[in-house]
């Protein structure tokens, strides 16, 4: 870990429709990264969104994409996240 102390918050909304579940989210962190390590930006800013859907009663499958619009990338900014995972009760 490059720092030596961080906030976060996050909000999220959600909307349920049968059978499926959107939820939308932004989160901001303000990072204090350790003696000698700097990034172009100590605040980090992000942006989400998942998408539930009821495969059967026990198993859900959970799609999401996110963007960190300050990730740092190459010469840029800007890093994307997909993922998909599966709910079991």
């Amino acid at each position: 870990m490059t720092s030596r102390a961080f906030c976060s918050t996050k909000n999220s909304s959600s909307a349920a429709t049968r059978p499926s579940r959107r939820a939308y989210s932004a989160a901001y962190a303000r990072v204090d990264y350790i003696q000698k390590h700097r990034l172009p930006r100590s605040g980090l800013a992000a942006v989400g969104a998942n998408l539930s859907v009821a495969l059967t009663k026990r198993i859900t499958l959970v799609v999401g994409y996110g963007y960190g619009i300050d990730a740092r990338r190459g010469h840029g900014f800007g890093g994307h996240d997909v993922d998909a995972q599966f709910e079991f009760k």
